[in-house]
């Protein structure tokens, strides 16, 4: 077997298995596998015979899955992966970002961002800044799903760094989780997830303690997850300096963890700087906190009826 068709789970003193809670049942189909991918061929590339050239279903997800030689392994040969998106689908997950942000059905307000009321005519004053502005929000949520996942909500991070960082805070973070979630010793399992590659160790508890990391694999899970980091990123940076912070500030404390604020910031190809300016996003823009919406329950059923109605506005056109 080829080295690249080869991705070692991280070492644990218990391997053994665990059932996922009733609430989140069957979560650890949620995202795609990633430790038993079959190896494979293409016509001519001078592989064994003996390996198949098709490549069967990805058997969590059933996601269609194609051969190749990945980039993010080390040495050479090729393997069955899920099919990346195509441009329908990350145009639909976009929506979905933007349908949960704020969406309005028959006149009532279902999202999690209010907009900001205007009055007189044409000329857009803001009255009431106590309500969220759904579109800089909605471009915040695209920039780092695209940068992180290219809209792919059921992927798992497997770089080198992303592999190493989640195993240091698997290791760290056990007080959070050893004595109550049911997970914590399947430390594979803990591997960066979803569409934001959120590490579970240091953010699955904003959601549940005792949840399944794939739970990050569900958008709007992900989604309330990442939010939640930048409200409590927003408080302590404005502790600190007294003042909202921007869309850099907030970007740079929930990818990182980090407060400060060089004197020089990057604007090179691939920084955040320009990644948001290119979509129309102001990084130096001050953010108030009512702009990162309002809380959604932390329960399952409330998860299944936002989908439910995301899924029903975006059919609707």
């Amino acid at each position: 077997m080829p080295e690249s068709a080869h991705l070692s789970a991280m070492q644990v003193p218990k391997p053994e298995p665990t059932l996922a809670m009733e609430a989140y049942e069957g979560a650890e189909n949620w995202c795609y596998e990633v430790d038993d991918l079959p190896p494979c061929r293409r016509e001519g590339d001078g592989a064994s015979e003996e390996l198949p050239t098709e490549c069967s279903p990805d058997p969590r997800t059933g996601r269609t899955r194609i051969c190749v030689d990945p980039w993010w392994v080390s040495g050479h040969g090729r393997v069955c992966v899920p099919r990346p998106l195509d441009s329908r689908e990350r145009t639909r997950a976009r929506a979905e970002l933007e349908a949960y942000v704020y969406r309005r059905v028959d006149g009532k307000h279902e999202g999690i961002c209010q907009p900001q009321k205007w009055w007189r005519w044409g000329k857009g004053q803001e009255v009431d800044a106590g309500k969220c502005s759904p579109k800089p929000l909605s471009l915040l949520l695209a920039v780092v799903s695209w940068r992180e996942a290219k809209h792919d909500k059921k992927r798992t991070h497997l770089l080198n760094p992303d592999k190493v960082a989640a195993r240091g805070s698997w290791k760290r973070k056990r007080d959070l989780y050893q004595d109550v979630n049911p997970h914590y010793w399947s430390a594979n399992r803990w591997r960066s997830r979803g569409a934001y590659g959120t590490n579970p160790a240091v953010h699955l508890w904003r959601w549940d303690r005792t949840a399944p990391p794939e739970v990050l694999c569900n958008r709007v899970i992900a989604t309330e997850t990442y939010l939640e980091t930048l409200r409590a990123c927003h408080g302590k940076l404005r502790s600190l300096r007294g003042g909202d912070p921007d869309w850099w500030d907030l970007h740079h404390c929930a990818s990182g963890g980090k407060h400060g604020r060089p004197e020089q910031i990057s604007t090179d190809p691939g920084s955040f700087h320009q990644r948001a300016t290119r979509v129309g996003l102001d990084p130096y823009q001050k953010v108030p906190i009512e702009w990162l919406g309002t809380q959604i329950p932390h329960e399952m059923a409330q998860v299944r009826e936002i989908e439910e109605k995301i899924e029903a506005y975006l059919d609707m056109g």
